[in-house]
């Protein structure tokens, strides 16, 4: 067979390997206007080969074949996802219908991941924690969590930010941790409304998926073991987060009490 052209299709992540291929086409189906059989026709090519190619391994190849990939942070978080996703058929069957990958980045490698996914016309989720860390060697702290979502913010995003908080730059440092500045704490609710409105799942708070999984299973209505829960699950995070659901039976389905979460509430805006 010597043919001209040579169309293969699969579904195996195992094909995509950046070290023999220098096109990638993606073609995806827009089922809102079925009757115009409307295709969107999405590729990277040689030069985002050599921008891209060293992020290709099986996982990363996967996400290309969602419509919608959530990139979370770490282990603890794709656990739970797959964990509810093997215990709530109702959450995996939407999951399924919207064509929604879920992925761990073993850090905080967001962004260009994010930008080799756009290309192929994926809409890229981000979960990622409101951290608070301190600057090496000076009496100063930051928003590491807010700095990072900035990143992905486009200008005009970033001045409305800037009218939200009633600021000419976007600052987010500070020199006393007990003391976080109140234009940031008293406006994180509607900083957080904002991030979502552009894909970024933000936590309130700065406690990591910790909390965020405690408030999931309201768990945070009895106080006297809420710090206690939350100190255990950073002490050894997957073992601990295992241990914890298994052993005190948790339930961590979705329900209409936790579906607001921020966990999963971008599934159901």
């Amino acid at each position: 067979m010597n043919p001209s052209q040579l169309i293969i299709t699969t579904h195996s992540p195992y094909t995509i390997d950046f070290e023999k291929t220098n096109q990638i086409i993606k073609v995806s189906y827009d089922p809102i206007n079925k009757e115009r059989k409307i295709f969107n026709f999405n590729k990277i090519n040689n030069e985002d080969f050599k921008k891209f190619g060293y992020l290709i391994n099986v996982e990363v190849a996967e996400m290309l074949y969602y419509n919608n990939v959530l990139l979370i942070e770490g282990d603890s978080e794709k656990y739970f996802y797959s964990l509810l996703m093997a215990k709530d058929n109702n959450f995996c069957k939407m999951v399924n219908e919207k064509r929604f990958g879920i992925y761990a980045v073993n850090g905080i490698a967001f962004k260009t991941i994010k930008e080799l996914l756009e290309k192929l016309g994926i809409t890229v989720y981000i979960k990622t924690d409101n951290d608070i860390f301190k600057v090496p060697k000076v009496e100063e702290y930051r928003y590491a969590g807010l700095e990072r979502c900035m990143q992905f913010l486009s200008d005009d995003i970033k001045e409305e930010l800037k009218k939200l908080l009633n600021v000419e730059k976007l600052e987010f440092r500070f020199t006393d941790i007990d003391s976080k500045p109140q234009v940031i704490e008293s406006k994180i609710s509607d900083i957080c409304n904002l991030l979502r409105k552009n894909n970024i799942i933000f936590s309130q708070h700065n406690e990591g998926f910790e909390r965020d999984f405690i408030e999931y299973i309201k768990l945070d209505e009895k106080n006297e073991v809420t710090e206690e829960a939350i100190k255990f699950l950073k002490q050894a995070k997957l073992k601990n987060l295992h241990y914890f659901i298994d052993e005190y039976n948790i339930d961590i389905t979705v329900n209409d009490n936790n579906k607001n979460s921020v966990l999963v509430g971008f599934l159901y805006d």
